[in-house]
């Protein structure tokens, strides 16, 4: 079960991209808006103080302000194929 968390309680940690240190960014992100329903996107951290949803569909990206929840997206069956499989070789 997915757990969603509000952005009120907690934001997702950033970090920071080959642009440089002052570009910090979460990883890719289930969002959630009550407008636009569940979107694909990440957290971008303007600074300390200010920070952006961007969301992501196909090759566009668009800025979306009333996101109120979020939850990290589920590992690919391939990657739980892999942990499976170092699991049983352990």
């Amino acid at each position: 079960m997915t757990e969603w968390i509000n952005v009120e309680d907690r934001l997702p940690e950033t970090r920071s991209q080959v642009h440089g240190p002052e570009d910090k960014r979460s990883s890719l992100l289930l969002l959630y808006s009550e407008k636009h329903g569940i979107v694909i996107g990440y957290l971008d951290e303007v600074d300390s103080n200010h920070y952006d949803w961007i969301v992501v569909q196909l090759e566009d990206y668009f800025l979306l302000k009333d996101i109120t929840h979020w939850t990290p997206l589920p590992e690919s069956p391939e990657e739980l194929k892999r942990k499976e499989n170092f699991k049983n070789n352990d």
